[in-house]
């Protein structure tokens, strides 16, 4: 009986896991890298080996060019990538640096030298921004943008730099909450997390805690597809979150701020002191490989990120008594 039980079970959660993973598929974040290979006449190069190589984690796609000269790499997380293409009397090609967005798909054409295959084109820099295989208007925030930009009454909050954006106004045509694009209602936009819908679905807006993850240092990049998206998309508008992830490299930070009625200022005419305050907020992180000493190094397979926020608000009026 027991064994029918386990196995039922196993059945169970195989299943969940299979149909959660049918419903995330619909709004992937992962994106595509293709192009065209020529030679220095213009002619197309066929069967010239394509390799795409993450610059953070070292993983790499291959692929051959067809008889068109055209390759596409597809499924590739957010990052920093190299492009390198090799044929047998040609130059190797090799562009580093290319910027991949969440669901972006990046043309990265080469033009082959004639020459000895051991010989090396390297190309350092990204191929531009402009979006040219896809009609869709977007606008990317960085880690660097939650970050470094000042902040507002939102705290460290993600509506910082979405607000900065153009066609994002706050509130809705109701003067509700929410974010409002390009004049609809603040109920027509859909909110992704990793791929993951985070909608409130009584609402219709994002989750009362918004993105999910913690405090802006968790977040890796936010994608706010205003206008022209394709079908997987159902609202007017998509903000699409990707969370940070470790690589080769170790990294980490620490964040702590303090908000103190000591130092608030009050108005010419206010004749009271301001009322007690006192609010601290923190975050910690760290990323990198996983590494056991003598046991296992997992540098170019295996990789973790730790994130740890909170905050301390204390506020009120004190009397003596």
């Amino acid at each position: 009986m027991r064994y029918f039980l386990n196995l039922y079970s196993t059945f169970l959660i195989a299943g969940f896991l299979v149909a959660l993973a049918g419903e995330v598929r619909g709004q992937a974040v992962q994106s595509t890298i293709l192009g065209t290979v020529t030679d220095p006449s213009g002619a197309v190069v066929t069967g010239a080996t394509v390799t795409v190589k993450n610059e953070g984690t070292n993983f790499e796609r291959t692929m051959v060019t067809d008889e068109n000269g055209d390759y596409r790499i597809v499924g590739l997380e957010v990052g920093t990538y190299q492009v390198s293409v090799s044929a047998p009397s040609f130059k190797t090609f090799v562009r580093s640096r290319i910027v991949l967005d969440s669901s972006q798909i990046k043309r990265v054409d080469s033009s082959l030298e004639v020459g000895e295959a051991t010989s090396t084109v390297t190309v350092v820099g990204d191929v531009g921004q402009l979006e040219t295989e896809t009609s869709s208007l977007s606008n990317i925030k960085t880690s660097q943008d939650f970050v470094q930009l000042p902040q507002s009454v939102y705290g460290r909050g993600w509506p910082n730099v979405v607000l900065v954006t153009a066609g994002v106004q706050s509130g809705g045509v109701d003067g509700c909450c929410g974010v409002a694009i390009n004049g609809a209602r603040n109920t027509g936009n859909n909110f992704t997390s990793d791929g993951i819908t985070v909608n409130d679905v009584l609402g219709g807006g994002q989750t009362g805690n918004g993105f999910p993850g913690g405090d802006v240092e968790s977040y890796q990049e936010l994608k706010i597809m205003t206008a022209n998206n394709s079908a997987e998309y159902p609202q007017v508008a998509q903000l699409s979150m990707i969370s940070r992830s470790g690589s080769n490299d170790l990294h980490g930070s620490f964040y702590w701020g303090n908000f103190n009625s000591k130092f608030n200022a009050r108005a010419w005419n206010d004749p009271t002191k301001p009322s007690f305050e006192n609010h601290n907020m923190f975050a910690v992180n760290n990323g990198g490989p996983v590494y056991i000493p003598g046991l296992y190094n997992g540098h170019d397979k295996t990789f973790y990120f730790f994130h740890y926020s909170g905050a301390r608000y204390r506020t009120g009026n004190r009397y003596r008594v």
